[in-house]
């Protein structure tokens, strides 16, 4: 239990550089009493909307909530739901997103009580042009020198669609800086040059 204590005491000392895929998670909240007369499917009364940071932002909400000092780099969109997302960073002490013209997902779960009666995706996959990634690999080379260890978020939505992932990858290691990647798909070969490449079970196989 010691050994645990003194692990949790440090990370408090850990400097992280998390880059990944944000999203807007929507989560709406109510109650079904009967069916639709148009289509065998429930009518919800919604009584409440929450939201919060998904994809990559929630994984730095749990860093922050884990107490490491964390910086994070990404690329939201320049429309209401970005400026929501960089509130919710700006909230968690993040304020290192680009700003473009295209948020990656909005994610909307509906709950009747405590069922999950469907989720609605929104999302426009980003593409990394030649300015974007040179913006974006300017914030990396930025931010690196401070960093104890830099994680790659990927949810697959394109922040790290053709070179992005090997260019943070050479950097990190010219840097000495050791590289974590949660990864997405089957094409691992564009994280060559990672410490550490952690699957998921269904990943895995």
């Amino acid at each position: 239990m010691n050994r645990l204590h003194t692990l949790i005491d440090g990370f408090s000392r850990v400097r992280i550089l998390c880059i990944g895929d944000v999203m807007l998670d929507k989560f709406l909240y109510g109650s079904v009493s009967r069916i639709s007369p148009e289509a065998p499917v429930p009518i919800m009364k919604m009584d409440r909307e929450t939201r919060m940071l998904g994809g990559a932002g929630n994984v730095v909400s749990n860093l922050c909530a884990l107490g490491c000092r964390t910086t994070f780099i990404s690329v939201v969109g320049d429309d209401g739901h970005g400026r929501q997302v960089r509130r919710f960073l700006e909230e968690t002490g993040q304020r290192n997103c680009t700003k473009e013209h295209t948020l990656y997902r909005n994610k909307r779960r509906v709950n009747m009580e405590n069922n999950h009666l469907l989720r609605a995706d929104q999302e426009q996959p980003l593409r990394m042009e030649p300015e974007l990634a040179s913006r974006f690999l300017e914030r990396v080379d930025a931010c690196l020198p401070e960093a104890d260890l830099v994680l790659l978020s990927d949810y697959g939505k394109g922040l790290f669609d053709g070179r992005t992932a090997p260019d943070v990858i050479a950097r990190c290691r010219a840097a000495r800086k050791p590289v974590i990647v949660d990864p997405k798909g089957a094409d691992y070969s564009r994280y060559r040059g990672a410490t550490l490449v952690k699957p998921n079970m269904k990943e895995f196989q």
